[in-house]
């Protein structure tokens, strides 16, 4: 009789159980969570702390708990998904690159981990909330999810004389600081965590705002300004187009171009090499051509940083400049400590490959090495490996953490 009050009760009562369903959910997670916290002392020997829950962190623990250890992901910020969550503003403690229009430029069939495809009707090219819910289902569906804590920041990581690590974490909800003991570490919270810093002569004299890729959020701030983008990689690209189509002027500045080539349409932006010097708001370039900028935005990149380990104590050689590097076996384990591994720390060409089946078969391996399945080759071999890696990119301008994406994986399989 009244067919519309029916289709309504019907939504209502659909999006009830929805709610419902979710609910009961969330307080099984939390009673996981707390299982799995109260029962890690009876784990000995299988017991594994694993820093960060950004895509890295989730599949490892994927494959520890499939192989029947007990992972605890500890995450600095307030949500799992690393680079995958949009904030409109970051914070010391939770920090991504991710911005409003982002969406991937790796194919979501290459995006998939193996077992769990993306949904089929995610475009060809999703975008960040749509591998965010991804991620997401991804840890609820292998058991990870009650297994991260959130807004938990690793202070340190330290071995002890008995071969177990001993990891501080502070609660950042209540300012409390725990101890752990863990059998295994994990290191997964991302080669390029930190913004590169990038210092022109005169740089302390520009009168406009400066802004890094890792902070942008959207192209409004850029309105009707004049805009330099420092760097032409692929946020770099991406971010000058979309601020092209707001601001009066927008000009990429990179190395790859050797003089200025002014650009027809507003919308497109113009070429100039590198920046020599900066002297109010006029970028000058090597060129010797110049232009007044209101604003410039960083594209240069990333370091990582590990303020949580103490890499020269644990005989592990790093260096930030001029690119992210630490020498690691295979990318992964430090041959003095093999309870010790890093997923996740390689550079790849996206249009080439896919950083998730890297991640992935990294944790596979990983595993397998922790499981006994693996082995991995004598101490002295390992450190030849990496001396020899380390002789072979010590003076190539490329970054020498980036792998050949299928020939990495044969590697390692």
């Amino acid at each position: 009789r009244f067919p519309m009050l029916n289709k309504t009760r019907c939504v209502l009562a659909l999006g009830v159980s929805v709610g419902a369903y979710y609910a009961g959910l969330y307080v099984k997670e939390q009673c996981d969570r707390a299982n799995a916290l109260k029962t890690l002392p009876e784990q000995v020997g299988r017991r594994v702390c694993v820093v960060g829950a950004g895509p890295s962190g989730l599949t490892s623990a994927r494959w520890l708990i499939d192989a029947g250890f007990s992972p605890i992901l500890f995450e600095r910020s307030d949500s799992l998904g690393g680079n995958w969550v949009f904030r409109k503003q970051n914070t010391e403690n939770s920090r991504s690159s991710c911005y409003k229009s982002l969406r991937a430029i790796t194919f979501k069939k290459d995006l998939s981990f193996s077992e769990f495809p993306m949904p089929f009707y995610y475009p060809p090219l999703p975008k960040w909330h749509q591998i965010l819910s991804y991620l997401k289902e991804y840890a609820r569906n292998f058991g990870v999810t009650p297994r991260v804590l959130v807004n938990h920041k690793v202070l340190s990581v330290a071995p002890s004389a008995d071969g177990t690590w001993k990891v501080n974490v502070e609660d950042l909800e209540n300012s409390k600081e725990k101890e752990f003991e863990f059998d295994f570490v994990v290191v997964a919270n991302g080669l390029y965590s930190k913004p590169r810093d990038v210092i022109f002569p005169g740089i302390e004299t520009f009168t406009g705002t400066q802004t890094h890729t890792a902070d942008y959020k959207d192209p409004s701030p850029f309105k009707n300004k004049k805009v330099v983008v420092v760097g032409m990689g692929e946020s770099g690209e991406q971010i000058s187009l979309e601020v092209a189509k707001l601001a009066t002027k927008t000009v990429m500045s990179t190395e790859r171009v050797h003089r200025y080539e002014e650009s027809d349409m507003q919308e497109i932006p113009a070429m100039a090499p590198r920046i020599s010097r900066v002297s109010g708001n006029t970028i000058y370039f090597s060129d010797d051509s110049s232009t007044t900028a209101d604003a410039i935005i960083y594209a240069t990149g990333y370091t990582f940083q590990l303020p949580f380990l103490n890499l020269g104590a644990l005989n592990i050689d790093h260096k930030v400049e001029p690119y992210s590097r630490i020498s690691l076996y295979k990318h992964i384990f430090s041959p003095e400590l093999p309870t010790l591994a890093f997923v996740g720390f390689v550079s790849i060409n996206n249009m080439e490959g896919s950083l998730h089946r890297i991640i992935e078969t990294q944790s596979q391996w990983v595993t397998g090495v922790f499981k006994g399945e693996y082995k991995l080759p004598e101490k002295e071999e390992m450190k030849q490996s990496v001396l020899e890696w380390e002789k072979e990119t010590s003076e190539s301008v490329y970054n020498p953490m980036r792998v050949n994406n299928n020939l990495y994986i044969s590697e390692l399989k």
